[in-house]
């Protein structure tokens, strides 16, 4: 196990040290944290038990920043909702290539 993967863990277990990551990061996600932020987030960790510094925060934080590309996009969003003459409502999930891509519930509608 990885030490950021370790130290969701421990997060996730510590009521009070997620609550004290929550009030430094003020709302934000993590990727948008300052190096101010990081700091005291790497405090916490210290305090939990693990050293983690500046740089490979940032690391691995810029390793897990990644973009969907438009044909990432399309291969997993897609689909429509229509109203057919009687009133009924049509959902359709299919993305562009035919695929179902999402299910409502425990209800996997247009597959």
């Amino acid at each position: 196990m990885n030490k950021f993967h370790e130290f969701y863990t421990k997060i996730v277990a510590d009521e009070e040290a997620a609550k004290e990551i929550s009030a430094i990061l003020e709302g934000k996600p993590m990727s948008a944290a300052s190096d101010e932020q990081l700091e005291k987030i790497g405090a916490v960790a210290k305090r939990l038990g693990l050293d983690i510094s500046l740089a490979e925060a940032r690391d691995f934080l810029k390793a897990e920043d990644k973009s969907l590309s438009d044909d990432d996009l399309d291969a997993v969003a897609g689909g429509s909702v229509k109203v057919d003459k009687d009133g009924d409502i049509i959902i359709d999930t299919r993305n562009k290539q035919g695929q179902c891509v999402c299910s409502i519930g425990l209800l996997v509608i247009g597959c």
